[in-house]
């Protein structure tokens, strides 16, 4: 999993926050508010008893409700949920810049985000032993399918930025310079800092296409995972081993340990660098 798709630990959500922001006690707080309105006409004196009766309330669900597993469940599931339609947006975005819609990829990512919307609704409805939490898995993977497609957009971009000759020519003129004796302390550091930051770029320019080649075979085995874990569960919904059907189908669209790491070095630098590009491209306010 890239950087981007982890969830900050800073931004852990507030369970007792959720509570008090959710619609039922919203609409709890407008009950009152009304209830006090009309017993207000009565008597004064009986308005304000709804308002208090609503704190009371909320007062004894603070105590049990944000500190209980299933709220604490339904809360991160939110959270989890947002994040990932963040990234989500970002990785389209970034993508959108870089390929037309009519590209087949992107017929390929709107027909498994279909899949994984009937298989939610399917979950929903209790109609199969599988869960919206079991779902949430595969609806990861459609957004490890659009890193993976970004990575790949990305290295072919970096495999065209700067021919070989043109690396080769400015490897040759730094060893030059480090040969003529010309420099020596610190002019020399950075020369030597240079020259190896160059060679890392030429190793890595060399292994471009194996990753690329790793990345779309990683695309590949995705959807056909997702593909096969759809048409089995709504052939027979009902079945007793549709759970370990997803299972297995979540096992197959883990990316192997070697390709994750090139490709979450890949990936990271390249979001760690549109975080700075687009937070450099944002207006500075005018002063007062």
């Amino acid at each position: 999993m890239t950087a981007l798709m982890r969830p900050d630990p800073k931004d852990k959500p507030s369970y007792l926050k959720e509570m008090l922001t959710h619609q039922y006690s919203l609409y709890g707080f407008l009950g009152a508010i009304t209830a006090g309105a009309a017993l207000s006409m009565v008597s004064g004196g009986l308005a304000l008893v709804p308002l208090v009766g609503f704190a009371a309330g909320e007062t004894i669900a603070s105590l049990f409700i944000p500190g209980s597993a299933w709220w604490r469940q339904k809360v991160d599931a939110k959270y989890r949920k947002g994040h990932r339609e963040k990234v989500r947006a970002y990785l389209v975005g970034e993508i959108e810049k870089r390929v037309h819609r009519h590209v087949k990829n992107w017929s390929t990512y709107d027909r498994l985000r279909g899949r994984v919307a009937s298989l939610e609704t399917t979950a929903q409805d209790k109609l199969t032993q599988i869960s919206t939490a079991d779902v949430e898995a595969l609806d990861d993977a459609t957004v490890n399918y659009l890193s993976l497609w970004l990575g790949t957009l990305v290295m072919a971009e970096r495999a065209q930025s700067m021919g070989d000759r043109d690396l080769d020519l400015r490897i040759d003129k730094l060893k030059g310079d480090l040969d003529s004796g010309k420099y020596d302390g610190a002019d020399q550091r950075r020369l030597e800092k240079a020259l190896r930051d160059l060679q890392r770029v030429k190793d890595r320019r060399a292994s471009l296409g194996t990753r690329q080649a790793a990345a779309q075979s990683a695309m590949l085995s995705l959807a056909d995972s997702i593909e096969e874990v759809y048409q089995s569960i709504m052939a027979n919904p009902t079945a007793s081993d549709v759970k370990q059907q997803l299972t297995d189908a979540i096992s197959r669209m883990q990316i192997e340990e070697d390709v994750e790491h090139e490709l979450d070095t890949e990936l990271n630098e390249l979001f760690e660098q549109l975080e700075q590009e687009q937070q450099q491209a944002q207006p500075v306010p005018a002063k007062g």
